[in-house]
C-alpha cells in the first residue's frame, strides 16, 4: 500500500485455496491513523508458480463542501454563495497537489434540482448549475480537466413530494476521480444515466 508521499504505508498478504470463480478475494491490512491509500502493488503467484504484479489505484476524492444553492428556476450563482465555492477552490487544490504524480485526475461537477418542474426542464436546468460551477471553479484557479453533468430530480438530498419547492435540493456535488474510465460516483447516483460534458 502506498501512500500521498510515494512511500510503503502497510504490506498484506494472503492465500486462497481453490476459490470459486468469479469470486471477490480479500486482503487486509493496518496502515496508519490519518493516512490514505493512493496505490495498491499486489504481486500474485498463482499454485504453478506462475506470477504477475499489477499496480491499482482505487482512488477517488468526494470533496466536503458547503452546498451552493441555487435560487427557484436559476443556474445563476448568488454574491453570498461565492465563499462557499471559493472554500471548495482550495480543498481541491490541496487534493490535486497531493496525489497528482500517481494519476491524471479530473473534477467532475454535479448539478441538481428540486421537484418543481417537468423532468426535462428539470434536467436541463441542473445542467446549466453544473456549468456555471464548472465555470466558477475554473476562473478560480482549478486547473485540472472539469466534467459537468445535471441530474435534475433524481438525486434528491431530501426527499420531498413532487412539485415541492425545496432550497437544499438546488445544488452541487463534487467528485475528484481518475480522468480516464467512468465519473466515480456513487450511492444513488448509479441508477441514473447523465450526460457529461467536458467543460471547454
Amino acid at each position: 500500500m502506498i501512500g500521498e508521499d510515494g512511500k510503503q504505508l502497510a504490506t498484506g498478504a494472503a492465500t486462497y485455496k481453490q476459490p470459486a470463480p468469479d469470486t471477490w478475494l480479500s486482503i487486509s491490512w493496518t496502515q496508519p491513523p490519518g493516512t490514505h491509500v493512493m496505490m495498491l502493488k499486489l504481486r500474485v503467484v498463482a499454485a504453478d508458480g506462475l506470477a504477475t504484479n499489477v499496480e491499482l489505484i482505487p482512488w477517488s476524492v468526494t470533496v466536503e463542501h458547503e452546498d451552493v444553492n441555487f435560487g427557484v428556476d436559476s443556474a445563476v450563482i448568488e454574491p453570498g454563495e461565492r465563499a462557499k465555492l471559493d472554500a471548495s477552490v482550495a480543498k481541491i487544490n490541496l487534493v490535486v497537489k497531493r496525489s497528482e504524480r500517481f494519476l491524471q485526475l479530473k473534477l467532475y461537477v454535479a448539478g441538481h434540482t428540486d421537484t418543481v418542474g417537468t423532468t426535462a426542464k428539470n434536467r436541463a436546468l441542473s445542467q446549466n448549475r453544473a456549468r456555471a460551477i464548472a465555470s466558477y471553479l475554473r476562473r478560480q484557479g482549478v486547473t485540472i480537466p472539469i466534467a459537468f453533468a445535471g441530474f435534475g430530480e433524481e438525486v434528491l438530498k431530501v426527499k420531498t413530494a413532487d412539485a415541492t419547492d425545496e432550497r437544499a435540493n438546488r445544488r452541487a456535488d463534487y467528485v475528484i476521480g481518475p480522468a480516464a474510465g467512468a465519473p466515480p460516483f456513487k450511492g444513488a447516483y448509479t441508477h441514473v444515466r447523465a450526460a457529461w460534458q467536458q467543460l471547454r
